[in-house]
């Protein structure tokens, strides 16, 4: 890439503006994040606690906390694979 098309895309980034769709897939971005982080927290409490109540053993505790973060990945994984095909045709 030459030296003026990469200060051309340059000037050009710095002079772009947010949009209100930006701010609406930052905001749910962070949600989805604080809830993700609510649902770790809880989870290992949950599991602590499981595990020294003698509820369950530590492996049954790992199996119960690695179901959880399959959730996690699987869940945007679905919900991207949904909604692509919703997209529209031009």
């Amino acid at each position: 890439m030459e030296i003026s098309q990469q200060a051309s895309i340059s000037a050009r980034l710095n002079n772009v503006k947010e949009s209100p769709l930006f701010y609406k897939v930052f905001s749910l971005v962070s949600i989805g994040i604080m809830i993700d982080a609510a649902d770790i927290y809880m989870a290992s409490s949950a599991n602590t606690t499981m595990v020294q109540s003698d509820f369950a053993t530590e492996a049954q505790g790992s199996m119960f906390l690695s179901a959880g973060f399959l959730g996690l990945f699987l869940s945007p994984v679905t919900l991207a694979i949904a909604l692509a095909g919703k997209q529209p045709t031009n």
